[in-house]
């Protein structure tokens, strides 16, 4: 029974623990950081392309008179630059679960770090990385004896933190192309707007066509044109008929003959 009972309170843990993700927007959107000496920095979000990260946990116990009176955890995090080129100004954002450190209080850390949210949300800056170059940070907490369990479960299921990269010239990040002509395509390319012509033919209206990246009124042809064509067809068909008629009878009496 008491096994069913620890069993739920993991999942009870690791479903609240999941919950409690920092949420910053997602898609083409420029983020505005201010560091710490107040100048604002344009970045985004950090994708698998640009950074990597592994995690180790590292558990000490502390002993006192009576024996073990409780645990220091130590969580460690390797960044690593896979973007090929160099990256400045890098920001890390950890969300760490609220159950297992109630403040941002209870965190130590031999790096400084930003208290973002007391739940707690921490962010260390990282500073440049060139490429392929690794860096680490670390930081650390207390819990009871009884909570070495769930720490270590909460740890296997941590994602990845919150990247924070600048935006490059050339990068499309916050770039939104549109030049409201239905008879374009508009993207971005290496930082600039781009606009393409749409298909010849291309509706763009009622009545209304693409005609070489600009939205014109269909001409539809003229009604006496039309008549026209219709009698030419009717006067050529009529003339094939005859002549096949003709062409008939000939070869009728020439078997007679």
């Amino acid at each position: 029974m008491n096994k069913i009972i620890a069993l739920l309170a993991a999942l009870v843990l690791f479903l609240a623990c999941t919950a409690s993700a920092y949420e910053l927007p997602e898609g083409n959107l420029v983020i505005i950081e201010v560091d710490s000496m107040g100048e604002q920095l344009e970045k985004k979000i950090a994708e698998k392309a640009d950074l990597l990260f592994t995690r180790e946990m590292k558990n000490a116990a502390l002993l006192g008179i009576q024996g073990i009176e409780g645990y220091q955890a130590t969580f460690k995090l390797n960044v690593k630059n896979v973007s090929g080129k160099r990256l400045e100004n890098i920001s890390l954002i950890e969300t760490i679960p609220k159950e297992i450190v109630p403040t941002a209080a209870s965190i130590e850390s031999d790096y400084p770090f930003v208290v973002l949210e007391e739940d707690p949300v921490i962010k260390f800056s990282i500073g440049m990385l060139e490429e392929e170059q690794v860096k680490s940070v670390d930081y650390r907490f207390r819990f009871e004896d009884k909570g070495k369990e769930a720490v270590e479960v909460a740890f296997r299921k941590m994602g990845v933190p919150v990247a924070l990269i600048p935006i490059s010239e050339n990068d499309c990040t916050g770039i939104s192309c549109n030049d409201f002509n239905p008879c374009t395509v508009d993207y971005c390319s290496e930082g600039q707007c781009v606009y393409d012509s749409a298909f010849e033919g291309k509706e763009c209206g009622e009545g209304m066509m693409c005609i070489e990246g600009n939205c014109q009124k269909f001409k539809s042809p003229d009604l006496l044109f039309c008549a026209g064509i219709v009698i030419i067809a009717i006067m050529l068909l009529s003339i094939a008929l005859i002549y096949k008629s003709r062409r008939g009878r000939k070869n009728i009496a020439n078997k007679k003959n």
